[in-house]
């Protein structure tokens, strides 16, 4: 594809194929492509037991491959979050579906957000979390893929020390790997 939004929304349409509502998602998830991080933690949606994909907005508009993409998936609602068909994470990007809003004042907080959202859909906390920089991407990237797999959730650290969102996540796992 020629960038990120069109990659996403190709990935998300070649997983879901058939569209019969077997095989439709019961949710997508939008992310603003402008911030790696907050579509990196959101990745963790894209795991169990949500197997949410991943689209992306710019800024609070649906650029066309999304609208595309959401209208071939047509989510039928998350049994998990009460028919919820749509997951914003921060961002406003209106759309004709029932959504949940996940917010946070920066990355740290957009994190922990989505790992406690996470946690309330699976019905308990996850026992590993995947600690990751929040100033490299090279570094942080790779994390994506496992969180997708296993529905680990990804928190930031800083070089020196970790955000109060992150120390706050952790301690809400009871001692995750």
């Amino acid at each position: 594809g020629g960038d990120a939004i069109v990659n996403a929304a190709a990935a998300a349409q070649a997983v879901f194929t058939s569209g019969t509502p077997a095989t439709r998602p019961a949710a997508v998830v939008l992310a603003p492509v402008d911030d790696w991080r907050v579509g990196l933690a959101a990745s963790v949606l894209m795991g169990p037991p949500l197997r949410a994909p991943l689209l992306y907005t710019e800024g609070d508009e649906l650029p066309q491959a999304t609208k595309d993409a959401l209208a071939t998936l047509k989510p039928r609602g998350s049994r998990e979050l009460r028919r919820t068909q749509v997951i914003r994470v921060a961002t406003n990007a209106s759309t004709d579906l029932k959504t949940r809003d996940i917010k946070g004042t920066d990355p740290a907080a957009i994190a922990r957000s989505i790992d406690a959202f996470a946690g309330a859909a699976r019905q308990r906390t996850s026992d590993r979390v995947l600690i990751v920089s929040s100033e490299d991407p090279a570094f942080a990237m790779p994390a994506a893929a496992w969180a997708a797999k296993a529905g680990d959730p990804i928190l930031f650290s800083g070089r020196d020390a970790a955000p109060e969102d992150t120390v706050r996540a952790l301690q809400a796992h009871q001692r995750p790997k």
